[in-house]
């Protein structure tokens, strides 16, 4: 059993290059404000599903900070 628990969670051991393209900032924002957005019953919260809506400014907001998070600096310095 414990061997089974142990490669599982290997499996879901992630490079930091996989991290930063499924966590970025916007998702670190989300993870708090979402909670509190929905306990102030904002218009940006589906009630139904209780997440943000994909048209609400919230979630536009979301995806800019995610992609400004997602930009890659260059590999390489510019030659001198």
């Amino acid at each position: 059993m414990a061997t089974h628990f142990y490669s599982h969670a290997l499996k879901r051991i992630l490079t930091d290059e996989e991290a930063a393209q499924q966590f970025g900032l916007g998702d670190a924002v989300a993870a708090v404000a979402t909670p509190i957005a929905r306990a102030l019953r904002l218009p940006c919260i589906d009630p139904a599903t209780k997440q943000l809506r994909p048209e609400s400014g919230c979630a536009k907001r979301k995806a800019r900070l995610n992609a400004l998070t997602q930009m890659q600096p260059p590999t390489e310095p510019p030659a001198v």
